[in-house]
């Protein structure tokens, strides 16, 4: 899999999260359980499109 190029992008989105969890636990301000489920829904995202551009690619070169 070549999502390993990209380690520091998925480290990041999951730091955010973590970051808005703190956050929601010392303010107890519900709103940023909302903002620690954006990083993560960005993040399977990109790991079901970077899948499908892979199969995608396979095909490709399978049929060339």
């Amino acid at each position: 899999m070549k999502s390993i190029k990209h380690i520091e992008f998925y480290i990041g989105l999951i730091g955010a999260s973590v970051l808005f969890i703190v956050l929601e636990q010392t303010t107890h301000w519900e709103f940023f359980w909302h903002l620690a489920a954006i990083p993560l829904e960005i993040l399977a995202a990109v790991f079901i499109v970077e899948r499908f551009l892979e199969k995608r690619e396979i095909r490709r070169s399978a049929v060339s």
